[in-house]
């Protein structure tokens, strides 16, 4: 009986629906969220270097809420944050604690404003300038790893982005990210004061001719001088992707080069 139990849970889809929502159709409000929560217990081993406890329980939960919000048609604000919580024996940590770990993170919090061709989005946002879906040489910013298969939410970077449509299949993008000191003793890796060179200020352009779409970046990602570009299109009902870059480096040039069938 709980194993039909949990197969219903997991395979009949439900719908998921705001908690908060406003709309009188030149504003409105969005408020979502959800929770996970997961827990184990186990029986240990009968060893004492290996294993602390007899027995070990822990507890996983991960909290999300994600605001989308709309005023008039040119501004927009986003906000995707999460709170995770692990009391697990699983885990090593550099704390005094090492059976529980918590973080509050914040994946986007930005504003857009539209006007006209131009649009501009200023804040921590989500920067992705790849054109294939598992290796991409051309996602700088937070990329996601290849066998990463769930990518809804791609964690954002503190950025201004414009983007001008030049034409009806002619796109430019204008792009700076800031750059942040390495710090081992934080979670991320990373402080939370700014370092100019580790910064970031790169330009895209993609245009579209004959149903096939090209595409040429450059500028500085962390410092290094970055040029590439990608190409997509179809060929006898069959997709092609493709994007590279050559990158400039202190410690030795790297070229890389991906391609992708559909």
């Amino acid at each position: 009986m709980g194993r039909i139990f949990f197969l219903l849970i997991i395979l009949v889809p439900t719908t998921s629906f705001a908690f908060y929502q406003f709309d009188d159709s030149k504003n409105s409000i969005d408020a979502r969220g959800f929770l996970r929560v997961a827990g184990w217990a186990t029986q240990n081993p009968n060893n004492e270097f290996l294993y602390e406890d007899d027995n070990d329980a822990g507890i996983y939960g991960l909290a999300r809420l994600l605001v989308d919000a709309k005023l008039g048609d040119s501004v927009r604000f986003e906000f995707n944050a999460y709170e995770f919580y692990s009391s697990s024996a699983l885990e090593w940590t550099q704390r005094n604690d090492k059976k529980k770990n918590a973080a509050f993170t914040i994946d986007r919090m930005n504003v857009a404003v539209s006007y006209d061709r131009l649009d501009v989005t200023i804040g921590r946002q989500p920067i992705n300038l790849a054109t294939v879906y598992y290796f991409t040489p051309n996602d700088f910013f937070a990329p996601f790893s290849a066998s990463t298969f769930y990518r809804v939410y791609k964690p954002g970077v503190d950025a201004i982005r414009a983007e001008f449509r030049a034409g009806m299949l002619t796109q430019i993008t204008l792009v700076g990210v800031l750059g942040y000191k390495n710090d081992a003793g934080e979670l991320s890796g990373w402080s939370d004061e700014v370092a100019t060179n580790k910064s970031s200020t790169i330009g895209r352009i993609t245009t579209v001719v004959n149903d096939y779409e090209f595409g040429l970046l450059g500028g500085t990602v962390s410092g290094d001088n970055v040029i590439g570009g990608s190409f997509q299109g179809e060929f006898f009902g069959t997709g092609l992707r493709v994007e590279g870059n050559f990158r400039e480096r202190d410690d030795g040039n790297t070229s890389e080069i991906s391609a992708e069938l559909d």
